[in-house]
C-alpha cells in the first residue's frame, strides 16, 4: 500500500510505444490469440507419439461403433447418404456424432 510506484525503464518503453493502455491490451489480446493456434501446431507435430497413439486407437474404435449405430438408427436413401436426419432429435445426434455419416452426405451433395 505504501509502496512506491514507478515504471522501470522497460515499461515506460512499452507504454510509449503502445501510447495507450487500450491498444496495448488490443495487441496483447492479439497476440495471445495468434499464441494458440502455434501451440497446437507444435504440439500435433513435436508431441511424443506413445502417448497419442493408445487414444487414437480407441476413438478410431468408438467412431466405428457411433458410426454402425447411426446406420441403424438413420434414413439412408437409394444412394446410400442419410438424407433426412431431421425427422426427430435423436436421429439428429446419431447424424452429428458421427463421421461417416458427414463423408457419405457431402460426397451425395457433391455429385
Amino acid at each position: 500500500m505504501y509502496k512506491i510506484k514507478f515504471l522501470t525503464k522497460w515499461k515506460e518503453f512499452i507504454f510509449r510505444m503502445a501510447r495507450t493502455e487500450a491498444s496495448l491490451r488490443g495487441c496483447l489480446g492479439f497476440i495471445g490469440f495468434g499464441a494458440l493456434p502455434i501451440v497446437f501446431l507444435l504440439k500435433a507435430k513435436y508431441y511424443d507419439p506413445k502417448y497419442i497413439h493408445p487414444k487414437k486407437k480407441i476413438d478410431e474404435e468408438n467412431l466405428k461403433i457411433i458410426d454402425a449405430k447411426a446406420k441403424e438408427v438413420l434414413f439412408y436413401n437409394n444412394f446410400g447418404a442419410p438424407t433426412r436426419p431431421h425427422r426427430n432429435m435423436d436421429e439428429m445426434m446419431a447424424f452429428l456424432s458421427g463421421s461417416e455419416t458427414y463423408d457419405s452426405l457431402f460426397e451425395f451433395i457433391g455429385y
